[in-house]
């Protein structure tokens, strides 16, 4: 269950209406890609008319363009006046990263805290100049779902193969807390179509609902 297989379950069930096109590409989100690359693959991509552009990065830091916070910063900035530029009239959404677990987050390169801090000012510049990113406090609502259900049901145990990821729950969680960031009501949404523990997704949608 990814993020996006989420939202867009909830968003069919809740009745709204169908998108003109979505990215469906393989390519649209891909395991090391620096956010450098990733806006260099959205910025190459043909699309006209009014666009949606989501992204995140919580990967390794050690790229070029996010050796640093504020490194990561002047990327973040310019990328946005770039996608503006392209899509002009679009909406931006950007996710904080959440740094996962505390093993995780000791490692060079892991603890994300710094740059959501970065993301936060650099988001206020961009305002400035006209163009509205809309941040998913991805990392905030995380630690509420891990202090609830657990960490090794939010995220994958260390030891597991697909350590440093969201379970599905976790990704339930982040799709409601898009939908917050976008000002829809998360008490009406639909998600009886996600097939998760009933009790943990009561759980997160107190939690969205209620901070």
């Amino acid at each position: 269950f990814p993020v996006t297989i989420i939202y867009k379950i909830i968003w069919d069930a809740t009745g709204y209406s169908a998108v003109t096109s979505v990215n469906t590409s393989s390519q649209a989100g891909v395991s090391g890609r620096s956010l450098a690359g990733t806006l260099t693959y959205i910025l190459a991509r043909p699309v006209s008319g009014t666009t949606w552009v989501h992204m995140q990065e919580s990967g390794d830091q050690a790229n070029d363009g996010q050796r640093t916070a504020s490194e990561f910063g002047a990327t973040f900035q310019q990328g946005w006046i770039d996608l503006a530029a392209k899509y002009p009239g679009g909406l931006y959404t950007y996710e904080t990263a959440h740094s996962f677990s505390p093993a995780r987050k000791a490692m060079a390169g892991r603890n994300w805290d710094s740059y959501n801090v970065e993301l936060r000012s650099r988001i206020t510049t961009l305002a400035g100049l006209g163009i509205t990113v809309r941040l998913v406090e991805t990392a905030y609502y995380v630690d509420l779902f891990i202090a609830s259900l657990g960490y090794d049901t939010v995220c994958f145990p260390d030891a597991h193969i697909d350590a440093y990821h969201f379970q599905g729950i976790g990704n339930f969680g982040i799709a409601l807390a898009i939908y917050k960031a976008l000002n829809y009501n998360v008490s009406n949404l639909v998600h009886s179509g996600v097939n998760l523990n009933a009790d943990h997704k009561a759980t997160i949608v107190n939690i969205v609902t209620g901070k």
